[in-house]
């Protein structure tokens, strides 16, 4: 019962943060405006498209170790990690993965410190 409750503080943790920065980003959108800032509709595809395959790898390793809520949990982290890959994505970003079909350097080079911070915030 306890897990249960920490799952759904997680849970409204995770919205509210990502409410607050649509938030910010809708009260302080000069910041976005200054930079080659990517279409927030194409923010949200690439999202949905990273979701998508990342939630059945996810759900297969927490299986396979045992875990329960395996889909929620999947489901977060796989978000989680959509959120700190995409929300900041700009054009030149965009023309980088597309020219080299893999995700920029910069966001490559910190793939490991956001999956672990995900998976310390959602999995564990």
């Amino acid at each position: 019962m306890m897990r249960n409750m920490i799952e759904k503080i997680k849970i409204c943790m995770v919205k509210l943060k990502s409410t607050l920065a649509t938030a910010l980003m809708i009260i302080f959108p000069v910041s976005a405006i200054a930079s080659d800032a990517l279409d927030p509709a194409l923010i949200f595809n690439l999202k949905k498209g990273h979701k998508s395959s990342c939630v059945p790898t996810i759900q297969q390793q927490l299986k396979s170790i045992g875990m329960d809520n395996i889909k929620a949990k999947a489901i977060i982290y796989c978000d989680c990690l959509g959120i700190l890959y995409f929300n900041e994505f700009t054009e030149s970003d965009y023309a980088e993965m597309k020219a080299n079909n893999r995700l920029p350097e910069h966001t490559r080079n910190n793939r490991k410190q956001f999956q672990e911070y995900c998976a310390d915030l959602h999995l564990y």
